[in-house]
C-alpha cells in the first residue's frame, strides 16, 4: 500500500453512502459516510478502507466496480484476482439477500469502514470510538 496515497479520496461521500445503504439503513449509511469524509483531506492519507465497504462500492455500479478493480486489486496476480472475485460474489449475494429482506439492516460505524494506518498493524479497533448512531 502506498502510504502517501489518499485512498479515501478515490470515492465520494455520496458513493460511500450508496454502498453502505445496500445492506444498511439509509440514515446510518449517510451518517457514517459524512463522518468518514469529515476527516480533513490532509489527514485522509493516514486511513485506508476495510474490505467490506470496498466490495460494497463495487456493487453500486459497473463504473464503481471498474474503479475498485483498477485501484485495489492486481489483475496480474491470479490468486488476488480470484480472491477479489470470490469476495465480490459473496457481497453480491448479501446485497441480494438484503434487498429481498431489508428488515435487518447492518449497522455500520466508522471503525467498520476505515482504519488508521498509523496504528500498530492498522487494526480497526484502535480507532477512536465513533459518534455515529
Amino acid at each position: 500500500m502506498n502510504r502517501d496515497r489518499n485512498y479515501l479520496g478515490l470515492f465520494t461521500e455520496e458513493e460511500l453512502s450508496a454502498a453502505l445503504a445496500l445492506i444498511g439503513s439509509g440514515e446510518n449509511a449517510r451518517a457514517v459516510a459524512a463522518e468518514v469524509y469529515s476527516i480533513p483531506e490532509a489527514e485522509q492519507i493516514h486511513y485506508d478502507w476495510i474490505d467490506t465497504p470496498v466490495y460494497l462500492l463495487a456493487c453500486v455500479s459497473e463504473a464503481l466496480e471498474e474503479r475498485v478493480t483498477r485501484d485495489f486489486f492486481d489483475p496480474g496476480d491470479a490468486d488476488h484476482r480470484d480472491s477479489f472475485r470470490d469476495g465480490l460474489n459473496h457481497m453480491r449475494r448479501l446485497v441480494r439477500h438484503h434487498a429481498s429482506d431489508p428488515s435487518s439492516p447492518v449497522p455500520f460505524a466508522v471503525e467498520g469502514v476505515i482504519y488508521d494506518t498509523r496504528q500498530p498493524e492498522g487494526r480497526p479497533e484502535d480507532l477512536p470510538a465513533s459518534s455515529t448512531p
